[in-house]
């Protein structure tokens, strides 16, 4: 592929994931339907999409830096552990729920909080085209060693993606917590301390 189809098929598919994830804010401050399978599927997928981009940035940190390239492990499940651990608390103290329609529980959540995730899954997307013209969309990278400046670069943006990924799995545990709470308020006859608008 020439290199002006490879920044447009980037192109491309930077723009059909920010599609999905626009779609997705929009839908978190106006309300989404509470559904646990929805919210974890959401962050297994995007955990798969991280796991081929890591590896293939383990791949050629070995083929670069030898077996001390494996030491990449550990900041990229660093990134997306502690981004979950600080994001978990926070969604689950503002979520806000209420029952509509036939009594399905709803959620919302201030603009911050998609936002942010929107802003880190983005930005590694946009950084990737501007810097290298595309982006690597098979999750295979050129075979062999790369110079390391290169190398810590990529690195970046895959940590950029790590933290987004965290985000995801802290906004689903954080939201099971603040439902759980909801239910059990209504459960008391005190509709819940989440209930209400934000």
């Amino acid at each position: 592929m020439t290199s002006s189809g490879v920044l447009e098929s980037s192109i491309l598919f930077a723009a059909l994931i920010a599609f999905v994830v626009i779609r997705r804010t929009i839908g978190l401050l106006r309300g989404a339907p509470y559904a646990p399978s929805r919210l974890f599927v959401f962050a297994g997928v995007a955990t798969a999409l991280y796991a081929v981009f890591a590896a293939t940035t383990i791949d050629l940190a070995v083929a670069t830096w030898g077996p001390i390239g494996l030491a990449l492990v550990a900041p990229y499940a660093a990134a997306t552990l502690a981004t979950a651990w600080i994001t978990a608390p926070h969604v689950d103290a503002v979520a806000r729920f209420e029952r509509r329609g036939e009594g399905r529980p709803y959620y919302r959540l201030p603009w911050l909080v998609p936002v942010t995730y929107l802003v880190l899954f983005i930005a590694r997307f946009a950084i990737e085209i501007v810097l290298f013209g595309g982006v690597d969309t098979t999750g295979f990278g050129p075979s062999g060693g790369v110079a390391t400046p290169l190398l810590l670069v990529i690195a970046a943006f895959d940590l950029l993606y790590g933290a987004s990924v965290g985000l995801l799995f802290g906004r689903a545990f954080g939201i099971r917590r603040a439902y759980e709470r909801f239910v059990a308020g209504e459960s008391t006859g005190g509709g819940g301390p989440l209930s209400g608008a934000a």
